[in-house]
């Protein structure tokens, strides 16, 4: 017979982290280790976690500061709170972000099937040489609260066309998949930026492929990553795949009279990176959840 604790009726989960991941460079691994960390205990209450001045590997920030905080607001509604903030970041000397900023909000009723989200995030001041990235946030993607809606959202931007044929039962498209995993109610990937704009600088190094900034000779750079699960959220603001070999689509290659005026500073700067790995940088994710029985 199982015995029943007659404790809390709710359990807390958020985090959030400044940035974190592993490197490779002259053949050896380097693990940058999970800075402005933080977790959220299952009781709620707050949590935060500071680092300043950073710059180690090739890393650097002048101020990474993450919170998390989880209350019960009134009698059966609980929130919990995720917030990022970094300034000042440089990867490799190549990608400079002057400010990086991500909040995520849930709440919920006791009675209620999942939490509402809200969620909000910043990019200001992205520079690649004298290259300038401006995300453009989806909005309507950050206002959608629940699984449901969000996921209705997705299925309403697929062309009818498309749509019909995604429905048949033999059909493989993406479109059908994505219809499969709204059905089953599993996770989804998507993201919050929905283009990047571009102010173009001389170096010509660089291409763009919706969410991602493709980089000549440093690798790529994810923007905006949203991960849904029903009931929760996961947002990673950057997430920078490193190639030291990655090369630009033959569409977007440099013409011959751009290298004839490119900055020779940049160039190098550009060219000379020899590290490999991931990063991530902004990431934070809440829900709670009701415990059984109340």
């Amino acid at each position: 017979m199982f015995n029943v604790y007659q404790g809390s009726k709710f359990t807390f989960n958020a985090s959030a982290l400044g940035l974190g991941g592993v490197l490779r460079t002259g053949g050896r691994d380097i693990v940058v280790p999970s800075l402005a960390s933080v977790a959220l205990a299952p009781t709620g209450g707050e949590g935060s976690s500071l680092v300043e001045n950073y710059d180690r590997d090739g890393i650097a920030f002048t101020r990474a500061e993450s919170r998390v905080a989880g209350y019960e607001i009134s009698t059966d509604f609980f929130a919990t709170y995720s917030d990022i903030f970094i300034t000042n970041l440089r990867v490799l000397d190549t990608v400079k972000v002057a400010l990086l900023q991500a909040t995520i909000t849930s709440t919920r009723h006791i009675d209620a099937d999942e939490s509402q989200f809200e969620l909000h995030a910043m990019y200001r001041g992205i520079q690649v040489g004298d290259d300038e990235i401006e995300p453009e946030l989806n909005i309507d993607i950050c206002a959608r609260y629940t699984y449901e809606e969000l996921t209705s959202a997705m299925k309403e931007a697929i062309p009818q066309a498309e749509l019909k044929e995604a429905e048949l039962p033999d059909a493989t498209s993406d479109a059908a998949k994505l219809l499969k995993v709204i059905k089953n109610r599993d996770d989804i990937r998507t993201t919050i930026v929905k283009n990047l704009q571009h102010r173009k600088g001389k170096s010509g190094a660089i291409a763009l492929k919706s969410n991602q900034l493709i980089v000549r000779n440093f690798g790529s750079v994810h923007f905006g990553e949203l991960l849904v699960k029903p009931g929760r959220r996961r947002v990673n603001l950057m997430r920078f795949e490193l190639d030291p070999k990655q090369q630009l689509p033959k569409q977007r290659a440099v013409a011959f009279s751009e290298l004839q005026s490119l900055d020779v500073q940049s160039l190098e700067t550009l060219t000379s990176g020899s590290t490999s790995g991931s990063l991530t940088v902004g990431s934070g994710d809440g829900n709670g959840s009701p415990i059984w029985p109340r």
